[in-house]
């Protein structure tokens, strides 16, 4: 388990109550939505960090470094130029959004103004930081990355307490904040750039030849990424507007919990990506391990901890943050926890299309979905409030995992890899369903002990070859 995935958790485990209680519920909801947009960056990126990823880790196999520089130069140029751009955006618009989109408290506005402007002045960095972190996954750097990205998941909740002991206006916490993403990108260039020599080896020529496939690549990326903000982030704007921002501390406190327990399973895609494009392009007859592998791995490391979170709902956020939050958003985890699971199992079907060189399925799947979840989130939103958008999440994560399972298996040679493991799946969900509704603690206890054990004991019985029990194995001896 990374290193990398363990420090966000364990930072928002100790901070988010704190920073509740310290901020209240709407600046609390403002902070959320301010690392929302900074959060955006690293999606909205033209595609090209998945595409920096598949092509360096190509060069690097056929040792051309000075194209490896070149899609380097490319790749930090255009998504640079798009930081400024956005960022300008967001300034020029940031009065209109505050009025229009905001639910928010009059006094608020001035701080809401400023964090704004701060924010905007991160975008250029933060967008840079995705091609910098493309590059060293590519060339399997993963414990600088795993530094790097914990001290800044570490500073992204400490900051806001830290600037707290002197001052309560929002808009400096939002300045601290921006100025540790400086300090990130700082770091991920003094690397990059000048322990690599590559500030000083580049030449314009490097560029010839590299604008085709790359932006080919992240062309269909990037129509992804832009459908996938709105599909992941649009409901907790919808929320701050349809309901107040108060209710969005209601919302994104159990979301950011299973959104960090769901990234738990992020290490193993990026070990197997490479892998996964490497294989179709040599050795297909390794594909049907590396995805089962990927597959069976990610569920066994999300479900028990998701079932948890689902089961003792409740109790969990009584004892983190307080009684008020739970009653308001127990109902809300637990429905996220369904829509968390379903998510991580479309990682894999997801990587393999992009490895596979097919982003455009990827692409077009998205926008298929773009319009059933929008109006799903806005009747859950009107009649159900914060629930109903709960239950679109996990209407909409369903969708994309039964979507994403068909097409990989309709674009690859081999039978069923991923719509094979539906009724399992069915199953899983079912049970995970029906019992995370058992109130009384103690039968909550045994049920949650019988299944995971069972869940365990069947997987590791009926699912596993050696080869995947020796990749989890491996998994627990690398501790970053």
């Amino acid at each position: 388990m990374g290193l990398s995935k363990i420090v966000p958790i364990v930072s928002a485990i100790i901070f988010i109550p704190i920073l509740i209680k310290n901020f209240g519920d709407e600046r609390f909801g403002l902070l959320s939505i301010v690392w929302v947009i900074i959060g955006l960056a690293t999606v909205l990126d033209l595609g090209l960090g998945s595409a920096v990823v598949k092509f360096v880790s190509e060069k690097i196999g056929k040792n051309k470094e000075n194209e490896i520089i070149g899609i380097f130069g490319l790749s930090w140029l255009i998504i640079s130029i798009l930081g400024i751009i956005l960022s300008l955006i967001l300034i020029l618009l940031r009065k209109q959004i505050i009025t229009s989109i905001f639910n928010i408290e009059p006094t608020l506005v001035a701080e809401a103004d400023s964090a704004l402007i701060y924010t905007a002045l991160a975008l250029p960095f933060v967008f840079s930081n995705s091609v910098f972190i493309s590059i060293l996954k590519a060339h399997q750097e993963f414990k600088l990355i795993t530094i790097i990205t914990s001290i800044n998941s570490l500073f992204n909740y400490l900051v806001p307490l830290l600037v707290l002991m002197f001052t309560k206006d929002f808009s400096h916490v939002v300045l601290a904040i921006v100025l540790v993403k400086l300090i990130v990108f700082m770091a991920y260039m003094f690397n990059l750039i000048f322990d690599k020599g590559w500030l000083f080896g580049f030449k314009l020529n490097y560029l010839r030849g590299q604008w085709a496939p790359v932006l080919r690549f992240g062309g269909w990326v990037s129509i992804s990424n832009l459908v996938s903000p709105i599909l992941s982030y649009t409901d907790r704007f919808m929320v701050a507007s349809i309901i107040s921002v108060a209710a969005v501390t209601y919302y994104v406190t159990p979301m950011e919990m299973v959104v960090k327990v769901g990234s738990l399973a992020m290490p193993i895609v990026s070990v197997l990506f490479p892998a996964i494009a490497n294989a179709q392009a040599n050795n297909t007859e390794k594909l049907p391990t590396l995805l089962n592998t990927g597959l069976i791995t990610i569920v066994l490391l999300s479900f028990p901890i998701l079932y948890f979170l689902g089961l003792f709902s409740f109790e969990i956020l009584e004892l983190w943050v307080s009684p008020e939050l739970a009653i308001k958003s127990s109902l809300v985890l637990k429905v996220l926890t369904v829509g968390i699971l379903l998510r991580s199992m479309t990682y894999m079907p997801y990587s393999y299309l992009h490895g596979t060189n097919k982003p455009d399925v990827v692409a077009k799947i998205h926008l298929i979905e773009l319009i059933t979840y929008m109006i799903l989130l806005s009747v859950g939103l009107k009649y159900w409030g914060i629930i109903g958008a709960a239950t679109a999440f996990s209407i909409r994560s369903f969708i994309d995992y039964i979507l994403l399972s068909i097409w990989a298996d309709k674009n690859n040679d081999q039978t069923g890899i991923f719509t094979k493991y539906f009724p399992k799946a069915f199953i899983l969900l079912t049970v995970f369903i029906v019992t995370i509704n058992i109130n009384e603690p103690i039968t909550k206890s045994i049920v949650y002990l019988f299944v995971v054990i069972s869940f365990i004991w069947i997987m590791w019985r009926f699912n596993m070859n050696q080869d995947i029990r020796n990749f989890i194995k491996s998994l627990g001896a690398n501790k970053t």
